[in-house]
């Protein structure tokens, strides 16, 4: 099995649960069956390209899950705000996973921890948006931005073709945007939330991209 089949292999693996196991695994033999797609040589999607597509895929569903926990949170639906919670979890730890072919479990667990105090962050700020208390929000602010230096100062420190100010300044980017986007929906101010929500889609895809090139130069021979 060549390295891109393995790591379609284990991204459904990791991803399997016990209801979809056998569902899953067929969809595993069948990928990885069709391993000739991914040829460099093919006129197709090169391996790169379909790479980078993966790990823009990833961060596009982040936003959209966390805009729906956002939207049921302040809906006050408390069953979709726990069926969407396991949902942003699991991406979180999808987005982590991509990384464990070239960096192994240990790295792994270590990004998906800063990710998902990532997503802790977020909600934290999200309660405290509820509330009158201004320091509080504040604090919270504080706490996302650290995170978000935290997870940039890893990614730079694994890989030097990851560049500490492009990835800093687009992670705290990402965080503004995750506050703008809370504000502007508690205050059901739709249009603004719309240029938000174009913008930090924008963000993400640069976000990705950076994180794919950087691990295609790290690794070439991989893909």
């Amino acid at each position: 099995m060549d390295f891109f089949s393995s790591l379609l292999y284990h991204s459904l693996e990791h991803a399997m649960t016990k209801r979809m196991a056998g569902l899953l695994a067929l969809l595993c033999i069948l990928l990885i069956s069709c391993s000739s797609y991914f040829v460099p040589n093919k006129k197709s999607v090169s391996r790169p390209a379909e790479f980078k597509m993966a790990s823009e895929r990833l961060w596009i569903d982040h936003i959209i899950l966390v805009r729906s926990f956002v939207s049921y949170r302040l809906e006050g639906n408390t069953e979709a705000v726990k069926m969407i919670d396991k949902k942003v979890v699991r991406n979180m730890n999808e987005i982590g996973y991509l990384i464990a072919p070239f960096y192994g479990k240990g790295t792994y667990e270590q990004f998906s921890t800063l990710l998902s105090r990532h997503y802790t962050a977020v909600k934290e700020y999200l309660d405290t948006s509820l509330t009158s208390d201004r320091f509080a929000r504040e604090r919270a602010i504080d706490r996302l931005n650290a995170n978000m230096e935290e997870i940039a100062d890893f990614l730079s420190s694994e890989n030097s073709d990851i560049s500490m100010e492009t990835i800093s300044s687009l992670l705290r980017a990402h965080a503004g945007y995750n506050v703008a986007q809370i504000d502007a929906v508690k205050a059901k101010n739709f249009t603004a939330e719309q240029e938000v929500w174009e913008a930090m889609e924008r963000n993400v895809y640069r976000i990705a991209d950076a994180l794919a090139d950087g691990m295609i130069k790290q690794f070439p021979d991989k893909f």
